[in-house]
């Protein structure tokens, strides 16, 4: 499906992922990285969050997919949360 990536490669990344926290350990290092930024802390202080809603084109075929009342078209709904800082 994804060209040039081979099925040992996605099952290779799958196994590290399902190893204990790889994944969260990988995103706190990316979260006190972006803290030890000192343009950051102009931002906040890490306490609060917003999330927006936003949808993305999709195919009707898609299980999840829905028509977007705004522009008629089929989309999923997908909520970010970003941190304040």
């Amino acid at each position: 499906m994804m060209p040039g990536v081979t099925q040992t490669a996605i099952g290779d990344a799958m196994t590290t992922l399902e190893r204990g926290n790889v994944l969260r350990a990988a995103s706190d290092a990316v979260v006190e990285l972006m803290f030890r930024q000192s343009i950051t802390q102009q931002w906040g202080r890490g306490t609060t969050v917003s999330s927006d809603g936003m949808s993305l084109d999709a195919s009707r075929h898609l299980w999840n997919a829905r028509v977007d009342p705004r522009r008629h078209t089929y989309g999923t709904g997908h909520y970010p949360h970003v941190l304040d800082r």
